[in-house]
């Protein structure tokens, strides 16, 4: 026999062997114990209130076991309320048994799910399981829905009352409320007006809202602004936490300026150019500014100068003045329409036409009452001119006469002498 072919096929034999053999591999030891999460209730859990988790313990390990410890690892979210372990003294193979164990949730918990760990040890093995336990972390917070001032802009000296919507947002019963608008600064020019700053609400349940009513008045020297007012609310929960919390309110001091017009002077004739100024009065309690006038166009008056005039501002109690060039087309009553656009000290924009009743001469009348002028020079330089010329005319007629009669004379001296 040929020997490499001997070879050959002793080599191939042997990858063949190799190939359908069973290789021996090492063993695996499965765990002892197998811990489950049967329940916990309530679900989901609250921050600082209780549950009771059970846990099933079974035997895996296909041999009794003996000296079976078991402890809850409550981790950064949970405290376990009295005992955090237990013992068992026999476990036989492949039978469980359950254990309970009451624990408390922080008040420091969020929502979502957190970790819950239990570990075990057997004489012979240990191991930890891990569980997620929900937790809905409930909102203790009550809110300002919403602020009205009645009304809204309060003028110096007048009464006011200011309403408040409250709402819990949290999820459970809230005692023992109490909102306190705080007007001790003496910034505020503010005061309580038959009531007190305080009020009380006994309860209010998740998710309720309440209106509360503060009765106010403006003091009478109060600047038109608008005031950041302290609002301090205090209240409990159903589990005895006090909270409190800090905010503002706004309130306006202000009112509208009471602007009006009056003919301060008026020179206007009848096919004339003339004059006209007008005095804009502010009586009202607060300021107006960026003030600008524009006199309107009337059939009965053509206006030759710029038709607005910016005034600035009209301080309360006082009085501005404008002035206007008009070309009038006849005389009597005329109405001049007067629009003015400002703000007042809170800047809130106000427009508003004001209307005021103008007197236009004849130019008899404006003669009469001297808003017309003649001319007296020119009277008296015509008048001398003509007294001039009559004087001239009549020693010029009276040296003529005397001419003649003396030429006449003269005539009549010579006809005698002849004779």
């Amino acid at each position: 026999m040929n020997t490499g072919k001997t070879w050959i096929f002793a080599l191939i034999f042997l990858a063949l062997a190799l190939a359908f053999s069973t290789p021996t591999l090492p063993s695996v030891l499965a765990e002892d114990l197998r811990i489950s999460l049967v329940d916990y209730s309530p679900k989901p859990v609250m921050p600082g209130s209780f549950f009771a988790a059970t846990f099933r313990i079974e035997n895996t390990a296909g041999i009794n076991l003996t000296n079976v410890k078991v402890q809850v690892d409550a981790g950064s979210s949970f405290f376990v309320e009295g005992d955090d372990d237990i013992s068992i003294s026999l476990l036989e193979a492949g039978k469980s048994t359950t254990a309970t164990f009451t624990l408390g949730v922080r008040d420091t918990a969020s929502s979502g799910f957190e970790t819950l760990s239990v570990d075990w040890d057997t004489p012979s093995d240990d191991g930890s399981e891990s569980f997620s336990i929900q937790v809905k972390a409930f909102e203790t917070k009550l809110v300002v829905e919403s602020v009205e001032s009645v009304p809204q802009q309060i003028a110096p000296g007048q009464e006011a009352t200011v309403k408040l919507v409250l709402r819990n947002n949290a999820n459970l019963l809230l005692k023992d409320v109490k909102i306190k608008l705080n007007l001790n600064s003496a910034d505020l020019p503010f005061a309580p007006l038959g009531s007190v700053t305080e009020k009380n609400i006994d309860s209010m349940s998740a998710g309720s809202s309440r209106e509360i009513e503060f009765k106010l008045i403006a003091l009478a020297d109060a600047s038109s602004r608008i005031y950041k007012v302290p609002l301090e609310v205090n209240y409990f929960d159903e589990f005895g936490n006090e909270f409190q919390s800090q905010d503002v309110i706004s309130l306006i001091v202000g009112s509208k300026p009471l602007l009006d017009i009056n003919i301060e002077k008026s020179e206007l004739v009848e096919a004339r150019r003339g004059k006209l100024t007008i005095e804009i009065v502010n009586s009202g309690l607060t300021d107006a500014k960026f003030l600008n006038a524009r006199l309107l166009l009337s059939d009965n008056y053509e206006v030759l100068s710029s038709q607005n005039v910016y005034v600035g501002s009209v301080d309360s109690d006082d009085i501005e003045s404008i002035d206007f060039e008009l070309l009038t087309k006849r005389a009597g009553t005329i109405n001049l329409p007067l629009q003015i656009n400002y703000r007042d000290a809170n800047n809130k924009q106000y427009s508003e036409i004001l209307s005021v009743q103008a007197r236009v001469y004849s130019l008899d009348e404006a003669k009469k009452l001297g808003i017309v002028k003649t001319n007296s020079t020119f009277t008296a330089f015509v008048v001398i001119i003509a007294a001039l010329i009559l004087y001239f005319w009549i020693r010029k007629f009276f040296k003529a006469r005397r001419h003649r009669a003396a030429a006449a004379h003269a005539s009549h001296t010579a006809h005698s002498s002849h004779a």
